[in-house]
């Protein structure tokens, strides 16, 4: 009987088609620049467009073109008054945005300051002479957001397209220290990984609460409240998942905020707020897969591959050896016992051995054309 082949469907719904349209504008003039990936300015928009909270901004060309906009701002003073006033706070975060420098902070793009005209501008005029043999495009100054650096209050929101898998959606505990926790912990408590085709509300909820960042930030250690309920966390993941399709299809290869922090606020129930972010762009064509605004990128020569027998690999009934001792314990009577001991039904495990009628209890044949059977598993 012909093997059933097994066609999948890379086609994005109605309202996934709009967004991934969206995304598309934000990355255009990346990709038109022959750019690899998107300022943060642009990263911005794609969170906006997510339905992710970030901190206000206001973007700037120059030191001069800020002067222009704190004179602007209402009740603020002059340039070297005392106060911005763009927004509220003490402090302000001013960023370099440039296509040539990604990771800011480690290049001096990035100042906290207090959140005022004169501290401001200095700030910006002194990264206009640091970065002067770089494309800068402008500035941001930022809204400074507070937030309780506990273990767990930093978190790593990740989107990453895998040419084999599709899109891939990660979480775990963020900020400098990423790789570190997410060593230290059990396997599979630290850093979780969702598949857009697979999982929902009740499947990310279950997940996340086995997780180390939902017990310190949402299950409440003792005699702390939780500082964000779970829920929150699984609406921040599901925009991630809901997304990822689109951002798929708009050509976004990879997507991380690092850190999503938990912002609270006076007599307002806590929030998630994305303070950093990365996304890079791929063109998938140049790897040989198909990509439209409309469908995910895929590899059409696998669309008829028989996924339906993939769980005769992953679980497979049968097994034959070829190369397991009858006197001692090399590699092939090794692995032999492994299936053994592992609840292995004996029946139907055979060992190509001429000479031999068994071996741990197992069928012995003298080449591969006497095997009884075409068995999911050969070990050669």
């Amino acid at each position: 009987m012909a093997e059933r082949t097994f066609h999948a469907d890379y086609s994005l719904s109605p309202t996934q088609v709009g967004l991934a349209g969206r995304f598309a504008r934000i990355v255009a003039k990346a990709k038109a620049e022959g750019r690899d990936a998107l300022t943060e300015v642009e990263g911005l928009a794609m969170l906006e467009a997510m339905g992710v909270a970030a901190p206000r901004h206001h973007f700037v060309a120059s030191s001069a073109a800020y002067a222009a906009l704190a004179q602007t701002a209402p009740g603020a003073k002059a340039p070297e008054g005392s106060a911005s006033l763009l927004f509220e706070g003490p402090r302000a975060v001013v960023k370099v945005i440039s296509p040539d420098i990604l990771h800011k902070t480690e290049a001096g793009g990035v100042a906290i300051v207090a959140n005022e005209t004169q501290a401001i501008l200095e700030a910006i005029r002194l990264m206009e002479t640091r970065f002067t043999d770089f494309a800068v495009e402008g500035y941001t100054i930022n809204e400074f957001v507070q937030f309780e650096p506990r273990l767990g209050h930093e978190m790593i929101f990740g989107y990453r397209f895998a040419p084999d898998f599709g899109p891939v959606v990660s979480f775990g505990p963020g900020g400098i220290f990423t790789e570190f926790l997410a060593g230290s912990f059990k396997p599979g408590s630290a850093n979780l990984c969702f598949s857009p085709r697979t999982a929902t509300r009740d499947t990310v909820r279950e997940a996340l609460e086995g997780s180390v960042v939902h017990g310190l930030v949402s299950a409440g250690l003792r005699n702390t409240k939780p500082s964000i309920s779970g829920e929150e966390l699984v609406d921040a993941l599901m925009k991630f998942l809901e997304a990822s399709e689109a951002l798929a299809a708009s050509g976004v290869s990879e997507f991380e905020v690092n850190p999503m922090v938990i912002r609270k606020y006076l007599g307002m129930a806590s929030r998630l707020v994305a303070l950093d972010c990365l996304v890079k762009l791929k063109d998938f064509a140049s790897i040989g897969l198909t990509s439209t605004i409309e469908a995910m990128p895929h590899n059409a020569d696998q669309d008829s591959r028989p996924v339906e027998n993939i769980g005769r690999i992953l679980e497979p009934a049968s097994a034959a050896i070829i190369g397991v001792s009858e006197k001692g314990m090399n590699n092939g009577r090794i692995i032999l016992r492994n299936l053994l001991e592992n609840g292995f039904d004996p029946a139907r495990i055979y060992i190509v051995k001429p000479g031999a009628s068994s071996i741990d209890g197992c069928r012995c044949v003298p080449d591969i054309a006497q095997l009884p059977e075409k068995v999911d598993l050969f070990v050669l």
